[in-house]
């Protein structure tokens, strides 16, 4: 049985300049990599047994980013 990790998840804004985000400043960096995507772009990219719980947090998240009520 896999139980899996727990999650908290934050939503933040971002207010600076994107040159100012830095992933790779230690020496063995998470990410190679990283990039703007469109708000519901992660669930086409996610691993298909995580995209529940991706679709449950962004709709959680989308009003205060979408401005819909």
């Amino acid at each position: 049985l896999c139980i899996g990790q727990k999650q908290i998840w934050f939503m933040l804004e971002f207010v600076g300049d994107e040159s100012r985000v830095k992933l790779d400043c230690s020496d063995q960096p998470e990410f190679d990599s990283w990039c703007w995507v469109n708000y519901w772009q992660p669930l086409e990219d996610i691993v298909s047994f995580k995209r529940k719980v991706y679709e449950r947090a962004l709709g959680e998240f989308s009003s205060l980013v979408l401005n819909t009520e």
